[in-house]
Formats: structure tokens, C-alpha cells, sequence
């Protein structure tokens, strides 16, 4: 089970985040959880952002060990959905990075980095 600790954007592809983002404690009490069956869950926490959201969302992953892309699939919230990079992992950290293209409210294109910790 993994807790996100930081988030944010990597303007210069370095793997390193530039811009940190301003988490809500409500999204610093969600974590995932990974299963060696290949399914896993999303967990609110205990103080969820959106009253209405579910407290658990179940979700299957695979890891491609040569590329090193971990995909994600269900309907979790945030960017983790689809395929992320495995930048680093260690028994206590797990960093990934996910391309982003948006346009809006701004347009942006460049990686998103998510550091979870247990």
C-alpha cells in the first residue's frame, strides 16, 4: 500500500519535479495498494475531498519490466490512469511520471511526477 507524498511538474524532463503542486490533506491521506494478482484499490482515506465519491475503487495494473511502464486500469482518480513510468522504487518509495497534455485551463505538455511512499 503506497500514500502519495508529493506531486508535481517536471518542466525540464529530468525525472525531478520543478513545480511542486499544493496537495489537500484530503488528497494526502489516499492511498493505492498493489496486489500481486494484478489487482489493486484506490482508497479515499479518511477524509475524502468529494463526499459522494466512493471510498474504494478497485483497479487492475500490469508492469512492463523491460520498459519500466506500469499500467494502470479502472476509473481512479487523478492522472495515474494508463501507463506511467517507473521511475524509481524501493521497498519505501515508489516514483512515477506520466506525460500530460492539456489545454486547458493552460495549456501544458510535459510530465507529471507522483512520489508515494508507505
Amino acid at each position: 500500500t503506497w500514500k502519495i507524498d508529493t506531486m508535481g511538474w517536471d518542466m525540464d524532463g529530468n525525472g525531478a519535479i520543478d513545480g511542486a503542486l499544493a496537495l489537500k490533506p484530503c488528497e494526502l491521506d489516499n492511498t493505492l495498494t498493489f496486489s500481486t494478482d494484478s489487482t489493486g484499490a484506490f482508497d479515499e482515506g479518511a477524509t475524502k475531498c468529494v463526499d459522494t465519491d466512493a471510498q474504494t475503487t478497485a483497479f487492475t495494473w500490469k508492469l512492463n519490466d523491460s520498459t519500466k511502464v506500469l499500467t494502470i486500469m479502472g476509473n481512479i482518480p487523478g492522472e495515474l490512469e494508463g501507463d506511467v513510468t517507473v521511475l524509481s522504487a524501493t521497498d519505501a518509495n515508489l516514483k512515477l511520471s506520466k506525460h500530460i497534455v492539456t489545454n486547458f485551463p493552460v495549456a501544458f505538455d510535459g510530465n507529471l511526477i507522483v512520489e508515494l511512499q508507505k
